[in-house]
Protein backbone atom coordinates (compact mmCIF):
# COMPACT_ATOMS: atom_id res chain seq x y z
CA UNK A 1 0.00 0.00 0.00
CA UNK A 2 2.67 2.09 0.97
CA UNK A 3 4.77 1.85 -1.80
CA UNK A 4 2.78 2.90 -4.38
CA UNK A 5 3.60 6.66 -3.45
CA UNK A 6 7.06 6.23 -4.41
CA UNK A 7 6.31 5.53 -8.07
CA UNK A 8 3.68 7.68 -8.44
CA UNK A 9 6.40 10.37 -7.21
CA UNK A 10 9.21 8.72 -9.48
CA UNK A 11 6.90 8.89 -12.39
CA UNK A 12 5.81 12.93 -11.50
CA UNK A 13 10.15 13.78 -11.33
CA UNK A 14 10.56 11.44 -14.48
CA UNK A 15 8.05 12.95 -16.13
CA UNK A 16 9.14 16.75 -15.31
CA UNK A 17 12.83 15.26 -16.35
CA UNK A 18 11.69 14.89 -19.57
CA UNK A 19 11.82 10.44 -19.55
CA UNK A 20 8.37 9.64 -20.49
CA UNK A 21 9.75 5.90 -20.56
CA UNK A 22 11.02 6.34 -16.88
CA UNK A 23 7.65 8.19 -16.11
CA UNK A 24 5.37 5.27 -17.86
CA UNK A 25 7.24 2.43 -16.35
CA UNK A 26 6.51 4.02 -13.07
CA UNK A 27 2.87 4.50 -13.47
CA UNK A 28 2.60 1.32 -14.10
CA UNK A 29 3.90 0.00 -11.84
CA UNK A 30 1.79 2.40 -9.74
CA UNK A 31 -1.48 0.73 -11.48
CA UNK A 32 -1.06 -2.62 -10.85
CA UNK A 33 -0.29 -2.15 -6.84
CA UNK A 34 -3.15 0.09 -6.99
CA UNK A 35 -5.16 -3.00 -8.56
CA UNK A 36 -3.21 -5.48 -6.06
CA UNK A 37 -4.04 -3.40 -2.90
CA UNK A 38 -7.58 -3.71 -4.26
CA UNK A 39 -8.22 -7.09 -4.95
CA UNK A 40 -5.93 -7.88 -0.94
CA UNK A 41 -8.57 -5.25 0.22
CA UNK A 42 -11.81 -7.50 -1.45
CA UNK A 43 -10.41 -10.45 -0.57
CA UNK A 44 -9.74 -10.03 3.49
CA UNK A 45 -12.95 -8.48 3.52
CA UNK A 46 -11.13 -5.02 4.80
CA UNK A 47 -12.67 -1.03 4.12
CA UNK A 48 -9.18 0.29 3.34
CA UNK A 49 -5.53 -0.09 4.20
CA UNK A 50 -4.96 2.32 7.19
CA UNK A 51 -5.55 -1.36 9.33
CA UNK A 52 -2.60 -3.21 7.75
CA UNK A 53 0.89 -2.58 9.45
CA UNK A 54 4.19 -2.79 8.00
CA UNK A 55 6.47 -4.89 9.51
CA UNK A 56 10.05 -4.14 9.89
CA UNK A 57 11.10 -5.53 6.93
CA UNK A 58 8.25 -3.95 4.61
CA UNK A 59 8.56 -0.85 6.19
CA UNK A 60 12.55 -0.79 5.48
CA UNK A 61 11.56 -2.08 1.77
CA UNK A 62 8.68 1.28 0.98
CA UNK A 63 11.75 3.57 2.62
CA UNK A 64 14.34 2.24 0.85
CA UNK A 65 12.49 2.89 -2.67
CA UNK A 66 10.42 6.05 -1.35
CA UNK A 67 14.23 7.19 -1.13
CA UNK A 68 15.65 6.07 -4.69
CA UNK A 69 11.97 8.13 -5.87
CA UNK A 70 13.03 11.45 -4.11
CA UNK A 71 17.05 11.43 -4.49
CA UNK A 72 17.15 9.72 -7.82
CA UNK A 73 14.20 8.32 -9.49
CA UNK A 74 15.47 6.85 -12.59
CA UNK A 75 17.03 4.52 -10.57
CA UNK A 76 13.89 3.44 -8.76
CA UNK A 77 13.77 0.44 -11.27
CA UNK A 78 16.99 -1.32 -10.79
CA UNK A 79 15.40 -1.74 -6.89
CA UNK A 80 12.68 -2.98 -8.08
CA UNK A 81 14.92 -6.17 -9.87
CA UNK A 82 15.44 -8.27 -7.56
CA UNK A 83 11.75 -8.58 -6.61
CA UNK A 84 11.47 -9.15 -10.48
CA UNK A 85 13.81 -11.46 -10.44
CA UNK A 86 13.66 -13.62 -7.59
CA UNK A 87 10.11 -14.86 -7.47
CA UNK A 88 10.54 -17.02 -10.92
CA UNK A 89 13.46 -17.93 -9.86
CA UNK A 90 12.26 -19.25 -6.37
CA UNK A 91 9.16 -20.75 -8.67
CA UNK A 92 11.87 -22.49 -11.14
CA UNK A 93 13.67 -24.00 -8.17
CA UNK A 94 10.99 -25.68 -6.73
CA UNK A 95 8.71 -26.17 -9.28
CA UNK A 96 10.42 -29.64 -9.60
CA UNK A 97 10.05 -30.95 -6.61
CA UNK A 98 6.51 -31.01 -6.59
CA UNK A 99 5.17 -34.52 -6.01
CA UNK A 100 1.46 -34.14 -6.09
CA UNK A 101 0.64 -31.43 -8.38
CA UNK A 102 -3.32 -31.32 -7.79
CA UNK A 103 -2.89 -31.63 -4.08
CA UNK A 104 -0.15 -29.15 -3.61
CA UNK A 105 -1.71 -25.40 -3.34
CA UNK A 106 1.35 -23.81 -4.57
CA UNK A 107 1.83 -25.86 -7.89
CA UNK A 108 0.04 -23.04 -9.70
CA UNK A 109 1.84 -20.03 -8.52
CA UNK A 110 4.69 -22.04 -9.14
CA UNK A 111 3.10 -22.72 -12.83
CA UNK A 112 2.54 -19.00 -13.97
CA UNK A 113 5.87 -17.90 -11.91
CA UNK A 114 8.28 -20.48 -13.98
CA UNK A 115 10.81 -18.80 -16.41
CA UNK A 116 11.21 -19.74 -19.31
CA UNK A 117 15.38 -20.11 -20.53
CA UNK A 118 16.74 -17.24 -21.57
CA UNK A 119 13.71 -15.40 -20.91
CA UNK A 120 13.89 -11.71 -19.61
CA UNK A 121 11.11 -9.79 -18.13
CA UNK A 122 10.03 -6.34 -19.61
CA UNK A 123 11.65 -4.35 -16.54
CA UNK A 124 15.08 -6.25 -16.95
CA UNK A 125 14.73 -5.73 -20.95
CA UNK A 126 13.93 -1.96 -19.81
CA UNK A 127 16.95 -1.57 -17.75
CA UNK A 128 19.10 -3.41 -19.90
CA UNK A 129 18.10 -0.39 -22.84
CA UNK A 130 18.06 2.77 -20.75
CA UNK A 131 20.92 2.13 -18.30
CA UNK A 132 24.71 2.86 -19.61
CA UNK A 133 27.89 0.95 -18.69
CA UNK A 134 29.15 3.76 -16.27
CA UNK A 135 26.10 3.21 -14.32
CA UNK A 136 26.86 -0.26 -13.48
CA UNK A 137 28.66 0.50 -10.15
CA UNK A 138 25.58 2.53 -8.60
CA UNK A 139 23.09 -0.05 -10.02
CA UNK A 140 24.67 -2.95 -8.11
CA UNK A 141 25.19 -1.16 -5.15
CA UNK A 142 21.18 -0.32 -5.43
CA UNK A 143 19.95 -4.20 -6.64
CA UNK A 144 22.02 -5.63 -3.79
CA UNK A 145 20.37 -3.37 -1.24
CA UNK A 146 16.94 -4.87 -3.25
CA UNK A 147 18.39 -8.14 -2.76
CA UNK A 148 18.94 -7.41 1.52
CA UNK A 149 15.18 -6.32 1.06
CA UNK A 150 13.83 -9.63 -0.36
CA UNK A 151 16.01 -11.84 2.37
CA UNK A 152 14.64 -9.39 4.96
CA UNK A 153 11.31 -10.32 3.87
CA UNK A 154 12.17 -14.33 4.42
CA UNK A 155 13.96 -13.44 7.85
CA UNK A 156 10.99 -11.30 9.30
CA UNK A 157 8.62 -14.05 8.22
CA UNK A 158 11.22 -16.72 9.93
CA UNK A 159 11.11 -14.46 13.17
CA UNK A 160 14.55 -13.99 12.52
CA UNK A 161 16.52 -10.38 12.93
CA UNK A 162 16.64 -8.11 9.94
CA UNK A 163 20.36 -7.77 7.82
CA UNK A 164 21.19 -4.50 7.62
CA UNK A 165 24.12 -3.79 5.71
CA UNK A 166 26.23 -0.43 5.79
CA UNK A 167 28.07 -0.58 2.68
CA UNK A 168 25.20 0.16 0.62
CA UNK A 169 23.79 3.87 0.18
CA UNK A 170 21.84 5.19 -2.27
Amino acid sequence: FNAVKAFDDAAQKMQEDQEPGFSLLYRVQSESFKGYNQDFLKHWKLKSSESVVMGPAAESYVAFESAISREDARFLCIAMLPCTMLWPWIAGQLIGRVINKEKNPYYCWFKENEPQPGHKSHLEKFVDSFFKPKEKEKSLHIFQQGLINEVNFFRDACGESLYYSDSVSI
